[in-house]
C-alpha cells in the first residue's frame, strides 16, 4: 500500500476529536432553536464544501497534463486539502450535534423517544456512508490509513509526498471532495427532516394541552350555570 495520503482522509479515519456543535455559542438555546442552529451550520458548510471541491478540481485539472506537479501549484492543493480536513471534521461533529438533539428531545418527550432513536440511528449510518465513500476513494488509488496514528503525521506525510505520487493524491482528495459535498447535502435534509419532526410533535402537544383547557373551561361553565340555574346536576 502506498502510503502518501491527503490529509482529510487521515482526519476521518484516526480519530481526530469532532467539533462539538458548530458556532458553540449555542448560550441556553433550546432544543427546537438548537435544531434550526444546526441546519444553517450544515447549509453553510455545504457551501464550503462545494468551494473546496471547485478547488481541487482545478489543481487537479491544471496538473493534469503536467509531467509533475510543480511545487507551487502542490502547495495550492494541500491547503485544500487541508481545508477540506476541517469541514470533514466539522461536518462529522455536526452528526454528532445531530444525533445529541434528537436523544435529548426524546428524553425530554417520551411520546417522541421511538422517533429520536430512529433518528440517531440515520446519524450513524449516514456517518458509516460518509466513512465507507473515504475508503473506497482510498482504495482506488491503493491508499491506507493503517501507518498513520496522528494529524500531525499524516500532514507531514502529505507535504512530503513525493512528486511522483502528488496527481493521486489531487485525484482521491477530488473525489472525496465531491463526496463529501454530497454527504452534506443528505445531511442537510436529514436535519430538516428532524427539525419538521420536532416541531411538528410540539405543536400537536400544544394543541393537545388547549384543547385539555377548553374542555376544562367548558365543564366549568356548564357546571356553574347548572348551579346558578338550581339544578347542580343538569337533570
Amino acid at each position: 500500500m502506498r502510503k502518501g495520503i491527503p490529509l482529510m482522509v487521515l482526519m476521518a479515519l484516526t480519530g481526530a476529536p469532532a467539533v462539538a456543535f458548530a458556532g458553540a455559542a449555542t448560550g441556553g438555546a433550546t432544543l427546537p432553536e438548537q435544531i434550526v442552529q444546526e441546519g444553517t451550520e450544515v447549509e453553510q458548510l455545504a457551501k464550503q464544501a462545494e468551494s473546496v471541491e471547485l478547488q481541487i478540481q482545478k489543481v487537479y485539472d491544471a496538473a493534469q497534463n503536467l509531467a509533475q506537479v510543480p511545487n507551487q501549484l502542490w502547495q495550492q492543493g494541500v491547503q485544500s486539502l487541508a481545508q477540506l480536513a476541517s469541514i470533514a471534521n466539522q461536518a462529522n461533529g455536526l452528526s454528532m450535534a445531530g444525533q445529541n438533539i434528537a436523544s435529548q428531545f426524546g428524553q425530554q418527550y417520551p411520546g417522541f423517544n421511538a422517533q429520536a432513536l430512529a433518528t440517531v440511528q440515520q446519524y450513524r449510518q449516514w456517518s458509516q456512508n460518509t466513512l465507507n465513500s473515504i475508503q473506497g476513494a482510498l482504495a482506488t488509488q491503493n491508499m491506507s490509513t493503517e501507518d498513520f496514528q496522528t494529524n500531525a503525521q499524516a500532514l507531514q506525510t502529505i507535504e512530503a509526498e513525493p512528486v511522483s505520487g502528488r496527481l493521486q493524491a489531487l485525484q482521491v482528495g477530488n473525489q472525496i471532495a465531491a463526496n463529501e459535498a454530497t454527504s452534506l447535502q443528505e445531511l442537510g435534509q436529514m436535519v430538516a427532516t428532524q427539525e419538521h419532526a420536532q416541531d411538528a410533535y410540539l405543536a400537536q402537544q400544544a394543541s393537545a394541552r388547549q384543547a385539555t383547557v377548553e374542555n376544562d373551561e367548558q365543564w366549568k361553565q356548564s357546571t356553574l350555570s347548572a348551579i346558578n340555574s338550581g339544578n347542580p346536576y343538569n337533570n
